[in-house]
Order: C-alpha cells, then structure tokens, then sequence
C-alpha cells in the first residue's frame, strides 16, 4: 500500500541496497508529500536518554546516528511538519544491502512559544492530545523556548519543569491551527486547588471502551485532555483535596495504585504503568 501510494505521488522511493555508509546499515527518511524545497527538509532525531538533545540531519539523505540508541523522530519540511513522531531503534550493524527507509506523512504546520523565559535548571516540555501513533512531544531548553516551534495541529498540554523534572507550573491545553503560533503562559493552580498530569505506559494497544476519573474531595472526574497512543495522558485542573484517586474502567487494563497526593496550589505530575487484567 506504501508503495501504491509513492507511486501515485509521483516519489521515487529509495532502493535499500543504496544504504551503505562507511560499511555500515544506514538510515532514509523522507516525507509524504515529496518536499517542495528539499533544501529545508530536516529529519530530527531525539534520543530516548536525553530529550532535550534535538539532532538534525538533511532530508532524503542516507546517514547513521552518532550512537546506538532508541530515538524519537519527525520531519521538519518547510511549513510542514510530520503528523506524529516515529521511534527508531538504532544498532550500528555491518551493512548488508538493507538500508533501513521510512517515509513519513507531514501536514501544514502551527507552532508554540512559551511566552516567558526559563530560569536555570527549567525546561519547557509540550506533549500533543491528538496526534496518533507514538504520539508527539517535545522537551525544550532555555536557549529554544521562547521561539515558535513547529508542531502539528491539535490540542496541546503544556508545561515547565524543574531540574529534577518535577512540575513548575501547566498552561491551560492550548490549540494549535495550522499557519499561527499559539503561545502559552503556563501558571500555578489557584490556592487550595491542583493540577495533575498522568503519564501511564501500557502494554500493546486496547480497543476496548477505555475510560479515566480523578477522585478527589468533589467527586468523580473525566479528565480535561487525554491521549492514548503509544503512552496515556490525562490531565485535570483545579482538583480539590489533598489526595486524587486514579479510577482506570476498562476490559484490557487496570490501575490499583493508591491514591496521589495532591499538592495544593501547585502542579502534580505522576509516571506510571498500567497493570494488564
């Protein structure tokens, strides 16, 4: 179907067996459709223990990463920008006429800039609710913070962290229009309320009717924002209380961890696994 479909896009795919560098089994990615200007096409590797580091190589050219690793991966190409990230697992490995290709669907960009400064240590990491696949998100420094970056459209959850990768503060989940910058202001709950972020890995992938509450001192809620690709997201705002209780309905997964402390008027953020029934 990939091929049908480069074929009727009038690309010529590359050929595995052009795949050698230096000996060694190298890398092609490009995008669908073919750039218009392949000049300002950039592939950007992001590795997996250090998320901050953005590495960038041309478009439609044969390369090897610098180090062996697992990497997330999008395309930058022009006013265009990949629709969700891919992961690369690279392990340097003789090369043996198997040039490892991938093309890439991209879609007309928007972007988002941070509207203030980060102070030292912070960082200023984005994460897409809508995009499928391995999703998308970002982690940025303070050199790149306040520049439009390109994403692709959707709704957006948004945040600065500390150095030990603790939550500083959550903008409201932002959408982002293809064309326009959205910039964020990410601010500190109201006194006595919290905001907390779910990051839950899962095993493969469900299709079952999957749904998730936060208990706090109010009730039951449905989360503001969610997303549930290769990871889970759930975000909520103004949770009252000094404990949530993460409810998880679903045939496939489960979660029976005990209930979160909430820190009041501050954000809280929350890593975890979901359990398989």
């Amino acid at each position: 179907m990939r091929l049908l479909l480069l074929l009727l896009l009038a690309v010529i795919p590359p050929r595995p067996r052009d795949g050698d560098v230096g000996g060694l089994q190298g890398v092609f990615f490009f995008p669908i459709p073919e750039s218009a200007k392949p000049e300002a096409c950039t592939v950007h590797l992001v590795p997996n223990d250090d998320p901050a580091l953005d590495i960038v190589h041309p478009c439609s050219r044969w390369f090897v990463p610098a180090e062996e690793g697992m990497y997330g991966v999008w395309i930058e190409d022009g006013e265009r920008v990949s629709a969700s990230r891919t992961v690369l697992a690279y392990t340097p490995a003789p090369f043996a006429n198997n040039g490892f290709i991938e093309a890439m669907d991209t879609v007309p960009a928007g972007a988002i800039a941070l509207d203030r400064e980060l102070r030292a240590g912070e960082t200023f990491r984005f994460s897409s609710l809508t995009a499928d696949g391995y999703g998308f998100e970002r982690r940025i420094t303070a050199k790149d913070a306040t520049r439009p970056l390109r994403v692709p459209p959707g709704r957006w959850i948004a945040g600065i962290y500390d150095k030990d990768h603790e939550a500083v503060a959550f903008a409201p989940i932002v959408t982002v229009r293809a064309g326009e910058v959205a910039h964020v202001t990410p601010c500190k709950p109201a006194t006595g309320e919290s905001d907390l972020f779910v990051i839950l890995k899962k095993r493969g992938h469900s299709n079952d009717d999957f749904a998730i509450y936060a208990e706090d001192a109010d009730g039951r809620h449905p989360p503001d924002g969610f997303n549930d690709n290769a990871r889970f997201y759930a975000v909520w705002y103004g949770l009252r209380g000094s404990t949530a209780r993460i409810v998880v309905e679903s045939k496939t997964y489960k979660y029976t961890r005990a209930p979160i402390a909430l820190r009041k008027g501050e954000p809280t953020i929350v890593r975890d696994s979901l359990e398989t029934r």
